[in-house]
């Protein structure tokens, strides 16, 4: 795995966990994991991935727990009354014994169970979907991180974000002049800097702590 990014919040009595996997590859390959509730927003959260992201076979999974207050499923007491009535009446009839446990007879027959109907309001998904942007930023840091084989200990935020700024994945980026490119790396290692040779598919850098890394863009 080369990208993971993943984000926790808490809306409506609930804990929602957005996660977000990715692995190198030439072509975008999509696929999600959400709740009934968020099917929805599929569309949108693969759009949102797309335009950051770009490329990868990229996994992103919204999972939802309750933090208590009253369930989405209740008993459908008159369904379950009307149950035990017919079968009080046949077991009379046929002259057969009454079941030894009714409660897991009558729950285990159909409506018996009724589950409301979840419906997604505006302010529960703004929480969300902040949730899910900043889990894809984490997950493109993560990624570009691997990319130029830099461990976590050797950045700092602020220094991450401009060289994530100078080296973004957009293609059209990586055809900036070489001069752009340089002026953003001496800025990120400073006189660590001792090398910088980049061409439209290749960057190398050679600095103080780390060798000459050569990574295609194609």
């Amino acid at each position: 795995m080369t990208g993971f990014g993943k984000t926790t919040c808490e809306v409506r009595n609930k804990k929602i966990t957005v996660e977000i996997k990715s692995l190198n590859s030439k072509q975008l390959d999509l696929f999600s994991r959400l709740p009934n509730v968020y099917k929805e927003k599929d569309l949108e959260l693969r759009n949102v991935v797309a335009q950051k992201l770009e490329r990868g076979k990229i996994e992103f999974s919204i999972y939802s727990e309750s933090l208590g207050g009253e369930s989405t499923s209740q008993m459908n007491f008159p369904i379950i009354e009307s149950y035990y009535k017919q079968i009080t009446e046949m077991s009379q009839r046929l002259g057969i014994e009454p079941p030894s446990d009714w409660f897991s007879l009558l729950l285990r027959l159909p409506e018996s169970m009724k589950v409301e109907i979840q419906e997604l309001d505006d302010e529960e998904w703004s929480v969300i979907r902040k949730a899910f942007d900043e889990a894809t930023e984490t997950d493109d840091k993560e990624r570009i991180k691997h990319l130029f084989g830099f461990s976590n200990a050797c950045w700092e935020e602020d220094i991450l974000d401009t060289f994530l700024e100078a080296f973004s994945l957009n293609a059209e980026n990586l055809k900036q002049p070489l001069d752009k490119k340089e002026k953003f790396l001496k800025k990120c290692f400073g006189e660590s800097l001792i090398e910088l040779k980049y061409d439209e598919e290749t960057c190398c850098i050679k600095t103080k702590d780390i060798d000459i890394r050569a990574i295609r863009m194609d």
